[in-house]
């Protein structure tokens, strides 16, 4: 029985160990997880982004991926249907004042109703400007990921294990079959470097952070299937509709801030808020302000950051092999290209 994550091949490994960086063929299989904060504010979640109209909450995440590359096959359809995020899928869990789920976390369990909706008394909420203290650490069954929020005393937290509902997708290419077995799920590596890698994933990171902007665009008018049937942008800045103004809401069903919307990729259009020209400019009460991220400044291996750059995984198309010194640009809809930054080493002054 196989079951993981790409690329399907062994189903057993060492947990956090660097004989982990192998070859696809002798590849354990990789996940990713997230600890991933949500701002307060529009649409409640499980249908979009916000937990609360003036509190953030917090929620850990693990994706793999049910893929063979070896073999070319992928987990049956219908197995696909049935589990939350498809081929790509899910275990999804609030951080709680418990450390326990307020829902089955794993994919095939997972109820938004129950696992994904955040009025729960259990969830851990932080009210903004609060000073939050981030800690990841591996125990004996499954990583654990702790938020202390240091303005209020509160603490909430949430371990990655089979106990606590997570669990992976036993691997079935072929039939109708959909089983889930309960896991922890362990740090893959015990270094990070650009070796240990997620190899199947658009960022291939190991240990990063990032702000995932770009996903909203303004829409003057929301059908009932959530597509944008008026106008996309900005007051002032408007134009027609087009294929990624998908994941939409009125402005009736946002919890505080009334604006209507879409959370689609904003590709290949690249022309939502995120991309425009609406940087901070001092105003702390009406602007976000700028973030400052480098990485840890302790240890052997950790003296280094890179800057993702999709370049990377366009080049796998045979095509671009062809062509190695082509230069690739976004370009947004108003005629004004998006750089692409390098993909180099930063080092970090002691």
């Amino acid at each position: 029985m196989r079951h993981g994550s790409y690329p399907e091949q062994v189903s057993t490994c060492a947990p956090d160990s660097d004989s982990n960086i192998t070859t696809l063929a002798k590849h354990p299989g990789t996940a990713f997880m997230e600890l991933q904060f949500y701002p307060p504010g529009w649409v409640k979640q499980f249908n979009s982004q916000s937990c609360d109209a003036r509190d953030w909450c917090a929620a850990l995440t693990i994706d793999s991926l049910s893929e063979d590359p070896v073999n070319g096959t992928t987990l049956n359809q219908t197995c696909q249907n049935q589990i939350l995020g498809g081929i790509e899928y899910v275990n999804f869990a609030f951080l709680t004042r418990s450390g326990s789920p307020i829902g089955p976390p794993n994919p095939l369990d997972f109820n938004p109703s129950t696992s994904g909706n955040p009025t729960r008394p259990n969830v851990l909420f932080m009210h903004p400007g609060d000073r939050i203290g981030v800690s990841m650490h591996d125990t004996a069954h499954g990583l654990q990921t702790v938020l202390v929020d240091k303005s209020t005393g509160q603490v909430g937290s949430m371990t990655a294990s089979a106990a606590n509902g997570f669990g992976q997708i036993e691997y079935a290419p072929t039939g109708t079959s959909c089983s889930q077995v309960p896991y922890d799920f362990h740090p893959m590596y015990s270094t990070s470097s650009p070796q240990t890698r997620v190899p199947w994933a658009a960022h291939s990171y190991n240990v990063a952070f990032d702000e995932e902007i770009g996903h909203f665009d303004y829409c003057t008018a929301v059908s009932n299937t959530g597509t944008c049937t008026g106008l996309e942008g900005a007051p002032g800045d408007r134009e027609p509709t087009d294929a990624d103004d998908t994941a939409c809401f009125p402005a009736s069903a946002s919890l505080l801030v009334q604006v209507s919307g879409c959370n689609g990729t904003n590709a290949p259009g690249f022309d939502g808020t995120s991309y425009q020209r609406a940087w901070p400019d001092g105003n702390r009460f009406l602007h976000p302000t700028a973030q400052l991220f480098s990485s840890p400044l302790t240890g052997r291996f950790f003296n280094r950051d890179m800057q993702p750059d999709h370049r990377s995984r366009l080049h796998h198309r045979p095509a671009d092999r062809r062509r190695p010194a082509c230069r690739v640009l976004s370009v947004l809809l108003d005629h004004e290209p998006v750089p692409h930054p390098r993909r180099l080493p930063v080092v970090h002054r002691k």
